[in-house]
């Protein structure tokens, strides 16, 4: 029935001008967001949606779309992320896409700011950006929003930018989140004690400090003083010297929160020092964290859902650059789950393939 539907008819029934419609079906010009939907409803109704597909596509002969973010490796957060943006490419298999890596050592700032660089200079279609660092990131914006370049943001929200739609979890919920947890399952006469990430430099990574802030009202509104802490913790190496040195002055810790995707480094330091009795919570089911969780060396994560982040990052660069749709919503927080040993084994991979994400067994 499609291609028997003229566009006056279309535009009839939209209450729209011809003129509109002709310019929504072949992705030229701009268009209200009322009229846009308007005329989808209609072209749904008349099954003109592949005809609007085909056209849009067919406008680019390839889409090219820089992605940046920390360097990674196979089952870690930022891979996880990478893993639902590559997902979403499979899945628009018609639509010619190039993506373009810029990684970056997320603890050395001068390689942040050169990714940076070189994703301006390469001038793409569109971009994702995984950012580490207020600053530099407002920087790379500001030069996209110049070249006139959408881009959406993933795990972060920085204000001060301006993207399609920022994709991450709550951070501050999160913190909370980890608090609460741990302040139910110590025992009232033990302490907990939070290892922060060390910062890169003098900078605090985007989300640390949020976190953090969700941890501390949480403890103020219980009005507990049994809160340590023990300074940063790095998330390059272990420290095993310093947390032994941390757990002799504060023998009656009976939980430890780490604030970063590296809990897994302090359930092998604690296990390296003969220690059992103390509770870990982390953040992320990445292959190494989940690993210890099914050991029960670390008591519960904190997942954040980074493959559907990356995922659906991709899908709103294509609405965009298809359909001329805006993001999804400014902000888009994905859900926060809390992983046990229990439920481990029943994370699959986000997009129904029903194997699970790391082997369990």
């Amino acid at each position: 029935m499609g291609k028997k539907v003229s566009i006056k008819q279309i535009a009839e029934r939209a209450g729209v001008s011809a003129g509109t419609v002709d310019r929504i079906i072949h992705n030229r010009g701009k268009v209200s967001e009322k009229n846009m939907e308007a005329v989808e409803k209609v072209l749904k109704e008349v099954g003109y949606r592949s005809n609007i597909h085909n056209s849009a596509v067919g406008y680019f002969r390839k889409l090219n779309i820089a992605v940046t973010m920390p360097q990674n490796v196979e089952g870690d957060y930022w891979w996880l992320i990478d893993s639902g943006i590559r997902h979403a490419v499979d899945e628009y298999y018609d639509v010619s896409i190039e993506l373009q890596r810029f990684f970056y050592n997320q603890f050395d700032i001068r390689s942040y700011r050169d990714a940076y660089r070189a994703i301006v200079a390469s001038r793409p279609d569109a971009v994702i950006i995984g950012p580490s660092f207020t600053e530099e990131t407002r920087e790379l914006c500001r030069e996209l929003d110049a070249q006139h370049t959408p881009y959406v943001m993933v795990d972060s929200v920085v204000t001060g930018t301006r993207p399609l739609t920022y994709l991450c979890a709550d951070a501050h919920a999160a913190g909370r989140i980890q608090a609460e947890i741990l302040h139910r399952i110590t025992p009232p006469e033990k302490a907990i004690a939070l290892f922060e990430a060390d910062p890169v430099g003098k900078r605090e990574p985007v989300n640390t400090g949020k976190r953090k802030k969700g941890w501390d009202e949480f403890f103020a509104q219980q009005g507990e003083g049994r809160v340590r802490f023990i300074g940063n913790y790095s998330a390059a190496t272990k420290k095993e010297t310093q947390i032994a040195g941390f757990l002799e002055q504060h023998s009656d810790i009976g939980g430890i929160a780490v604030q970063n995707s590296r809990a897994y480094l302090l359930a092998d330091a604690l296990a390296k020092l003969g220690i059992k009795d103390i509770n870990i919570v982390g953040f992320d089911l990445t292959q190494r964290n989940a690993e210890c969780l099914r050991k029960r060396a670390i008591t519960a994560l904190i997942c954040q859902n980074p493959e559907l982040q990356g995922y659906q990052a991709l899908i709103a660069i294509l609405e965009y650059m298809l359909y001329k749709r805006p993001g999804i919503r400014k902000v888009s927080f994905s859900p926060i789950d809390i992983v046990l040993a229990e439920n481990l084994p029943y994370y699959s991979a986000t997009f129904g393939s029903g194997n699970n994400i790391f082997p369990i067994a």
